[in-house]
């Protein structure tokens, strides 16, 4: 749903279709009908897994929804941000995880996600030892887009242990 503006004008939010990507490939290793769920989108298979265009960030919402509701897994959003989202990412591709600091990664995903979305702004705050990072979305989705909270918090959750704690001192 459109939001207003100061300018009386409507702003669609918008997301990379690259957002997607992990909750398609879940569909399609469940054998769900990949196309059927990107119909409402008015994106196909192909244009998801290239990346490139932007869809809407309610019919974004929608779709990490229906993915999870039709594998019947409810934590599905949390699990792939756990999993994936450190190398998959968009606005963390040209961060290298490997050396990176919890500072890098926040720095570059606050910097980066303007070219990625228009569906939040997000601001990291950093004073002394503390970061504060927060996130406003500029809609109200039709719905509470639990799917895409999961996602960010399981990023958050991994980004934290990966990068502030020893290896192998943490199980998932």
């Amino acid at each position: 749903m459109p939001e207003q503006t100061g300018r009386n004008r409507k702003v669609l939010p918008m997301v990379t279709c690259a957002m997607a990507q992990p909750f398609v490939s879940v569909a399609l290793k469940q054998g769900l009908d990949a196309e059927a769920l990107l119909e409402p989108t008015g994106l196909t298979l192909q244009q998801v897994r290239a990346g490139e265009e932007l869809m809407a960030a309610q019919h974004w919402y929608n779709l990490m929804g229906a993915v999870a509701d039709q594998t019947e897994t409810p934590t599905l959003g949390f699990q792939l941000g756990r999993q994936l989202a450190l190398e998959e990412l968009p606005n963390l591709r040209k961060l290298r995880t490997d050396h990176a600091t919890l500072g890098d990664l926040l720095s570059t995903l606050v910097i980066e996600a303007a070219s990625l979305t228009s569906l939040a702004d997000y601001e990291l705050r950093i004073r002394g030892r503390i970061a504060h990072l927060s996130s406003e979305r500029t809609f109200k989705p039709s719905q509470p887009p639990l799917q895409a909270d999961g996602y960010f918090c399981g990023f958050i959750a991994v980004s934290y242990t990966h990068l502030t704690l020893p290896t192998n001192t943490v199980t998932w």
